[in-house]
C-alpha cells in the first residue's frame, strides 16, 4: 500500500515546501528567543500566562502561515510559483534577522528595539558600526548563520526530492484545484492573515509590564506610527533665547575661571559622596566637605550629546534620537561658551573620546567653544584605549596643561569629557582593580569610575601646580547614569530610573567652601544659571529654564525623556517619581522619601495620576514646541522665493511635485577619503504628497551601500511641508 502523508493529502509540493522549510524553522527561531527572554525574566505564573506571551509570535506566524499558502495557491504556473516560494523565503529572513537583532539588542540594554533607532542606525551607520560590532560576536551570531543556512537550503531540497516523487497527474490536479478556487476564498484569506496579524498587536491580558510583549517586528512597525500632538503650538518662555546676554553685576570685582567635569556613565549610587558604603570615589568625597552637593540631580536625557545640551546650554535637549543639536544652527540657545567669550573668556572642549561619534566638532562649534580637543588632535602613545570611542581620560592631561599654560592671563572656561566608565567599562592595566562587587560587570564599572576619580585628582593637581586653582570654580556632573538590570534595563538610552538619570553634581569653589548640601530636586538645566549668580552675571533679553539651585524647593518637580522617542518620561520631585512608558506599560508612581531606588510601585493608590501625566506632557511639548519654534526661524536658510546659486545644473523630475535644479560640491575636486559636502537645490513644483520622503543612497567605499535618507534641511524641513513655487537647499 502506498503511503501518503497528511501534507500530501491537503497541500501542494510547494506549500509543503513553505510550512515545512520556511514556517517551521522561522516558528522555531521565534519562539526559542521569546523562552529565552521569557527564563531570563523570570516571574512566571502558570500555562495561561505563557500562552498570554508568546500569543503575539503565534498569531503573527499563523498571519504569515495563510498569507503564504494563499499565495502559493494563486500561483498556478511553476516558475511564478518557485518566486513566490523565494520572496516567502526572504521575507522569513528578513523578519527573522530583526527578531534576533531586536533580541541582542533586548539581552544588552533590556529595551526593545524599535523604529526610530533602526532609522538611526541605517542614517548614521558608519557612526555607531563600533557600537553595534561590538555587541554581535561571532560566538554570538553563529547560531542565526546556522539558522540562515537551514532556511535558505531547506526549502530548495524539500522542493527537490518531492518533484522527483510527484507524478504528472498530481502536478495536473494541483493546478486544477489552484484555478478554481473563488476571488471571495482568496480575499476571505487575506481579510484572515490581517486579522490575525492586528489580534497580534494587542499586549498581554495578564501581564501588562512585559516590555517585550509583542513580536519584535510588530513592535517595530507600531513604534513608527505618528502621535499627534507632538508639540504645543503655544507661547512658551524658552523660545527667545537666541537673544541671551550677560552683563555683569556691580559686585563683580574679578572674573573666576571655570571648570566643568563631565563623569562620562556615572550614576549617583556609585559614588562615595552619595553611598558612604563604596570607596569608589575617595578624592571627589574628600572635595564634597567644602562643596555645594546636589542630592537629588537628574539628567534631562541619559545619552552624553544630549546630556551636554543641558549642561552647556541651560535647555533641554530635543527630545528625539537624532542629535539635531550637532546640525549647523541646530541649537535654539547661546550657551555658556559663546555667553563667556563675549566677556573676555577663552574657552576650550576637551575629550578623550573621537570627535566623530555623532558629530561632535559640530556641537561643541554650535556652543561656541573656541577651541575643541579630542583624541584625534592628542599623541595616543603611552595611554590605553578604553571602549569604541577612545581612550583613557589622562590623555587630556597633556593638551590641557598646554592649553593653560599658552593662555594670555585672560579667564577661560574649560570642559573635560570623561570616557572610561562607558560600556564596556575596560579600566586601563596600569590601574589597580578593586573588589567593589561580586558582579563582574558592575565590578568593572565601579572600577571604571574608581579611575576616573584618579583623573579629576589630576586635574586638580594640575591646577594647582599652575597656580590656578584659588580662582577656578570646579564643577563635576554626570552626563546620565548607568543600569545593570536594576529594572530590567542595562546601560542608560532608556533606564528612567534612578540608576539612569539620578547623577552626581558638585560645586567646588576653593575660595568660597560651604560643604552644603541640597536635599531638593534640581536639573541639569540648572547649572548655568547657578554658575552665572556664583560669576556675578545677571542674564538679559531671555529667561532661562532652569533656576539656580539654591533656589530649588521641596516642591519642585524636575523632568527627564528617554533617548528613544516616545518610549519613557518621568517627573520627579523630593518627595514623589512619575514615570510614563506612553501606554506600553502602565506608569508608575514611587515614594522618593521611603523608597529612593524605586522598588514598590504605588500608582494605584494615588489619585494625583492624571495631575502628574498632565504636568509631564505639558513640559514635553513646551520642549518641543522650542526646537519647532527654532527650526521654523531657521527655515529662512534653506527655503528661497528664487533660486540660490550651484554650481552644476540638473533637470529632473519627481512626478509632477519636485525638481532637482542643481548641485554644489565642496571641495570642487575630489579626493579618495576626503569628506565632501554635496549641497542640492530642489524646486517645488506644486503641493508635495503627504507620505513623500527624501530617499538617498550612495555607493560608499568597498562597493558598501551608503543609506543617506533623511529630513532635508538639517532635519527641519520635511518634504510633505514644501510648499509650492519654492527652492529648498538641502546639504549632506
Amino acid at each position: 500500500m502506498q503511503y501518503k502523508s497528511w501534507l500530501s493529502l491537503r497541500f501542494s509540493a510547494f506549500q509543503q515546501c513553505f510550512l515545512v522549510g520556511i514556517l517551521a524553522p522561522s516558528t522555531a527561531h521565534f519562539l526559542v528567543l521569546k523562552t529565552i527572554r521569557i527564563i531570563e525574566r523570570g516571574d512566571l505564573n502558570g500555562v495561561l500566562h505563557l500562552l498570554d506571551l508568546f500569543k503575539s509570535e503565534i498569531l503573527f506566524l499563523s498571519g504569515f502561515a495563510v498569507l503564504g499558502l494563499m499565495l502559493l495557491t494563486i500561483s498556478n504556473q511553476k516558475h511564478v510559483q518557485r518566486l513566490v516560494l523565494f520572496g516567502l523565503q526572504l521575507g522569513a529572513l528578513i523578519i527573522s534577522f530583526t527578531d534576533f537583532s531586536a533580541h541582542r539588542f533586548f539581552q544588552s540594554t533590556g529595551s526593545t528595539l524599535d523604529f526610530q533607532l533602526l532609522s538611526l542606525v541605517f542614517g548614521s551607520f558608519d557612526d555607531i558600526w563600533q557600537v553595534i560590532s561590538n555587541e554581535f560576536q561571532f560566538t554570538k551570531v553563529l547560531p542565526f548563520g546556522l539558522y540562515t543556512i537551514i532556511l535558505m537550503t531547506l526549502p530548495w531540497l524539500l522542493l527537490h526530492f518531492t518533484a522527483r516523487k510527484a507524478t504528472k497527474s498530481s502536478t495536473d490536479a494541483d493546478a486544477t484545484k489552484n484555478k478554481n478556487h473563488s476571488v471571495q476564498w482568496l480575499l476571505g484569506s487575506a481579510v484572515f492573515a490581517a486579522i490575525l496579524v492586528a489580534i497580534a498587536t494587542i499586549p498581554p491580558f495578564l501581564d501588562t509590564n512585559v516590555p517585550f510583549s509583542r513580536a519584535s517586528i510588530i513592535n517595530i512597525v507600531l513604534s513608527g506610527m505618528p502621535i499627534e500632538g507632538d508639540y504645543d503650538k503655544s507661547a512658551s518662555k524658552r523660545l527667545a533665547l537666541t537673544t541671551l546676554e550677560l552683563t555683569p553685576q556691580p559686585a563683580q570685582t574679578t572674573k573666576k575661571n571655570v571648570v566643568i567635569v563631565v563623569l562620562e556613565s556615572t550614576r549617583a549610587r556609585s559614588v562615595s559622596v552619595y553611598n558612604d558604603a563604596l570607596s569608589t570615589t575617595p578624592f571627589l568625597q574628600s572635595l564634597a566637605s567644602t562643596s555645594l552637593v546636589a542630592e537629588r540631580a537628574y539628567a534631562v536625557v541619559p545619552h552624553t550629546s544630549k546630556a551636554l545640551v543641558a549642561i552647556l546650554c541651560g535647555i533641554e535637549p530635543q527630545l528625539s534620537m537624532a542629535i539635531t543639536e550637532a546640525l549647523p544652527a541646530g541649537l535654539p540657545t547661546r550657551c555658556l561658551a559663546e555667553l563667556l567669550s563675549e566677556q573676555g573668556y577663552d574657552t576650550a572642549f576637551f575629550q578623550s573620546a573621537t570627535e566623530n561619534f555623532e558629530n561632535r566638532r559640530q556641537l561643541v562649534n554650535n556652543m561656541g567653544f573656541e577651541n575643541f580637543v579630542p583624541i584625534e588632535t592628542m599623541k595616543q602613545e603611552g595611554f590605553e584605549r578604553t571602549n569604541y570611542f577612545g581612550f583613557e581620560d589622562n590623555i587630556m592631561l597633556n593638551p590641557s596643561k598646554d592649553w593653560l599654560k599658552a593662555r594670555q592671563n585672560k579667564p577661560f572656561l574649560a570642559t573635560y569629557l570623561t570616557l572610561t566608565p562607558h560600556h564596556n567599562y575596560k579600566t586601563p592595566k596600569h590601574h589597580k582593580m578593586e573588589t567593589f562587587s561580586k558582579k563582574k560587570d558592575l565590578n568593572k564599572y565601579l572600577n571604571a569610575i574608581n579611575y576616573t576619580d584618579s583623573f579629576v585628582e589630576e586635574i586638580i593637581s594640575q591646577y594647582k601646580k599652575l597656580g590656578l586653582y584659588e580662582n577656578t570654580i570646579f564643577v563635576f556632573v554626570g552626563d546620565h547614569g548607568e543600569g545593570f538590570g536594576e529594572h530590567g534595563r542595562n546601560q542608560h538610552d532608556n533606564v528612567i530610573y534612578d540608576e539612569g538619570i539620578h547623577i552626581p553634581l558638585m560645586i567646588h569653589d576653593p575660595e568660597n567652601p560651604q560643604g552644603l548640601r541640597i536635599d531638593n530636586a534640581v536639573s541639569q538645566i540648572d547649572i548655568i544659571p547657578t554658575l552665572l549668580a556664583r560669576l556675578h552675571f545677571d542674564v538679559r533679553n531671555a529667561e532661562l529654564p532652569g533656576i539656580n539651585m539654591m533656589q530649588s524647593s521641596e516642591d519642585r518637580r524636575v523632568f527627564a525623556h528617554c533617548w528613544f522617542e516616545k518610549r519613557c518620561m518621568t517627573s520627579v520631585s523630593k518627595k514623589d517619581k512619575y514615570i510614563h512608558h506612553f501606554n506600553t506599560q502602565p506608569d508608575e508612581l514611587y515614594d522618593m522619601n521611603t523608597d529612593p531606588l524605586e522598588t514598590n510601585n504605588i500608582a494605584s493608590t494615588s489619585s494625583n495620576m492624571a495631575q502628574y501625566a498632565s504636568a509631564t506632557n505639558a513640559w514635553r511639548f513646551n520642549v518641543m514646541a522650542m526646537h519647532k519654534h527654532h527650526h521654523n526661524q531657521n527655515l529662512d536658510l534653506f527655503v528661497f522665493e528664487t533660486a540660490p546659486p550651484f554650481d552644476h545644473p540638473i533637470d529632473a523630475t519627481f512626478g509632477d511635485y519636485v525638481r532637482l535644479v542643481g548641485y554644489s560640491l565642496q571641495p570642487a575636486t575630489l579626493r579618495p577619503g576626503e569628506r565632501v559636502k554635496i549641497t542640492y537645490v530642489f524646486n517645488t513644483i506644486k503641493t508635495v504628497p503627504d507620505n513623500w520622503k527624501l530617499f538617498v543612497h550612495g555607493d560608499g567605499a568597498q562597493d558598501r551601500m551608503l543609506i543617506l535618507d533623511h529630513i532635508p534641511a538639517n532635519g527641519m524641513h520635511p518634504v510633505k511641508d514644501w510648499m509650492p513655487n519654492k527652492f529648498i537647499e538641502d546639504e549632506h
